[in-house]
Parts: structure tokens; sequence; C-alpha cells
């Protein structure tokens, strides 16, 4: 009977003009059937390279049940691959989507078949690399991943291994060329972290102050203490790279009341309270020639009492970054 329909179903009204063959196949997918899948295709009525009117093709919906064995089906089915870096209206990749709504066997699956079409991630080109691709708000999969959570079922550990997995897949948090932006005019020397940095930074750092405080409450130790020590020193040093601190350089642009703002902020972040004004304090400019300093307060942070892979990997890109302007200049 199915048959019957497709071999009409250019004579089958559909909402909104969706191809009654294309829309039968995005139902099979949300049903999980795999043998009506396989009837379209096969038969010629439809191909996986449709799309809904969310601009979702028949993976992104796969992704969306965590249907493993459908999404090596779909990806079979495409011998072009286009489906793998497919993306819907807002621009989310099939990355995107497993990063927000997957498992680590989602995600695992996912990799396994963009690999196999696009050859692993040390011989492809860091522009190529589908894992890099942003959506329409600027971020890649690694920065859903691992600052959005995704969602709310997956718990601390999947969410790691998530991470983790496109860690070694050679996925970046953030595009190279949005990382931080050099103020004008040139001789004011400061640069602004891209917004998506800044929120990534404080995110990271919550997470990893976070953690430590429930190691510390687990087993006794002071691994917490530690690291609102560290994070006490990296936020002092933040105050210190900040264009609150007067300069002579910068005396025709900022006030004299600076200092005393900056004395303030000192007493709040030795009070305790770092933790908090942390969100502040990214988003004043920071002076270029003192990233140096506050990159490794952030490396010792992202470090001791352990390592934070994420908050690491922030540094890290926000080091290259930070080479690459100097090397311009």
């Amino acid at each position: 009977m199915l048959q019957i329909f497709l071999s009409h179903h250019h004579m089958v009204a559909t909402p909104k003009r969706i191809d009654f063959a294309a829309d039968v196949l995005l139902n099979a997918v949300d049903y999980e059937s795999e043998e009506t899948v396989r009837l379209i295709v096969d038969g010629g009525y439809s191909s996986v390279t449709v799309r809904n009117t969310a601009g979702e093709m028949p993976l992104h919906r796969a992704i969306l049940k965590c249907n493993t064995q459908l999404m090596e089906l779909l990806v079979g089915l495409d011998p072009s691959g286009v489906s793998l870096t497919s993306v819907t209206v807002v621009s989310e990749s099939p990355v995107h989507y497993a990063a927000r709504h997957g498992s680590v066997r989602v995600m695992e699956t996912l990799l396994h078949c963009i690999t196999g079409m696009y050859g692993d991630s040390q011989t492809l080109d860091e522009n190529d690399n589908p894992l890099n691709a942003t959506n329409r708000e600027g971020v890649t999969g690694l920065y859903v991943a691992g600052m959005t959570g995704g969602i709310t079922s997956r718990g601390m550990a999947e969410q790691d291994a998530i991470v983790e997995l496109l860690q070694q897949h050679g996925a970046r948090l953030f595009p190279r060329d949005r990382i931080m932006t050099p103020l004008f005019p040139p001789s004011i020397d400061l640069v602004l972290l891209d917004c998506h940095v800044r929120r990534g930074l404080v995110s990271c750092v919550q997470d990893a102050s976070g953690r430590n405080q429930h190691l510390d409450d687990e087993n006794g130790g002071d691994d917490g203490q530690t690291g609102n020590a560290l994070l006490t020193e990296l936020c002092a040093e933040w105050v210190s790279s900040t264009a609150v601190v007067p300069l002579p350089s910068l005396d025709r642009v900022y006030s004299p009341e600076r200092s005393d703002l900056a004395g303030a902020l000192l007493v709040v972040v030795s009070a305790g309270y770092a933790l908090d004004l942390l969100p502040l304090l990214v988003e004043l400019p920071v002076l270029r020639c003192a990233m140096s300093g506050l990159l490794h307060r952030l490396e010792h942070f992202a470090r001791v009492p352990q390592q934070h892979s994420l908050l690491h990997q922030l540094y890290a890109e926000l080091s290259e970054a930070q080479s690459e302007h100097t090397a311009s200049e």
C-alpha cells in the first residue's frame, strides 16, 4: 500500500508543500522504522538529503532519537556524505545536534562516520574539519557540548566523555579568528575577548571550581581551597591587566578614578568573591602587554589541583591567538 502511495506521490497533498515521499521518509526516521527508510530510498522515491521546514535532514532527526543503527543506515545510503555536514536553518550541523542532544555512543557513531568519509583529523586541515563548523551563533560543537551541557538528562561523566571524544578528533572551542579583538585607536594597546570566549571562560572556571569543591566534600581534601587561592590570584592578575589600572600611555583616555576602581576590585577579589566578580572582569578590555601574565595564571588554575581539559584547551587557544596577534605587529 505504501508503495502505491509513493508511486503517485505527486498527487498527495502535504502541509507546507513538502514532497510526500520526503515527508514519509522524515516520519519514518521519527518513528525509527528502518525498513520503511530502506524502502523509500532504495526505491528511489526520495533521498536521505531531503529537509524539513527547519532545515533538518533525516540524520539530524536520527541523532535526536539517539538511534545509532539508524544513523549508520542513513549515512550508508548517502555515498556523497552531504548529510554529515548539512546544516539547519540556524546552521546547526549533525555535530552540533550530537553535542547538544546525543549520548556518548551517538557521538562515537557520528565521529566514526565522519572519519570514514573525510579521513582522520590528523590529515585534515583545521578549517576543513567538519567538527569546527559554527552555527548561527558562531559556536562550535565542542563549545555546545562543554559550555551548554546539552540535554539535562546527561550526567557529568557522559558530558566529559563527549567533550573528550571531540578533543581527540581535533575539535576547536572557538574559530581561530574569533577569540580576541584589538581595540582602536591602536595606541591604546587593548584587546577585548570575543563574547563566546568570555562566556566560555566564566563557564569553565565555574565548572572547575565546582568540581574542586565536590572533591573536597567527597574526599575531605583541600582541592577546593587550593583552587580558590589560585582563582583569587587569577582574578587579581586580571584586575591588574585591565584598563582600570592607571598607565601613563592611557592618561589621555581614562580618568584618574581608575586607580580607585582597581583598588576596590582587588578588595572584593581578596575578600573571597573572585568567582562572583569574574563575569564582570572578563567584560573589561585587557592590556595586550599584560596578556602573558594573565594566561600564565589561567594555565596554572587549569592544571592545579587537577587537570581541567576544557579549560586548558581554552587557555591553549587563547595563547595561540595572543601569539598570532604579537607576530602580526
